[in-house]
């Protein structure tokens, strides 16, 4: 094999490998809610069966955008909450803002309460068992995947 053809064949690989790392990353989310490896483990655990796994898609996927609403709220309050400390030293408004951000998180987990609820009502017989020695996980299932470092102003 002459240097020509095995450098086609290295770029071919990479490409591919780039493919194929790309729809893995694609179907595994940005690590975001309800990501695909946790429903797959959901549903494989608690073995649900066909009626129950498109029931839990569709549940993820309501839970899924409620909870996109309330971080991008998070990130409005968060940036008014970032303004009026750092820029205007409004502290009264700075505090308002502050509550509000504790108030959009204290509905967040609540969205994932009822969603953890709406989960456990699909359960039937010994699902109902092995939902139940799933509860200590749940918190791990919502982890970010930090982002990458932004370079500091």
């Amino acid at each position: 094999m002459n240097k020509i053809t095995l450098l086609y064949v290295l770029v071919i690989g990479l490409i591919l490998a780039n493919v194929y790392f790309f729809f893995q990353q694609a179907q595994r989310g940005p690590g975001g809610p309800m990501r695909g490896d946790f429903k797959k483990e959901v549903i494989k655990e608690l073995k649900f069966d066909k009626q129950q796994s498109e029931s839990f898609e569709l549940l993820a996927k309501a839970h899924h955008e409620r909870i996109l609403a309330l971080e991008d709220s998070i990130v409005a309050a968060k940036e008014a909450y970032y303004l009026n400390t750092l820029h205007k030293a409004d502290t009264l408004q700075a505090k308002k803002d502050l509550n509000l951000i504790l108030q959009l998180h204290r509905s967040m987990e609540a969205v994932n309460v009822s969603h953890f609820k709406d989960l456990r009502a699909l359960c039937k017989g010994e699902q109902l068992n092995e939902f139940d020695r799933m509860i200590p996980r749940f918190a791990k299932f919502f982890r970010r995947n930090p982002p990458p470092p932004h370079p500091h102003p």
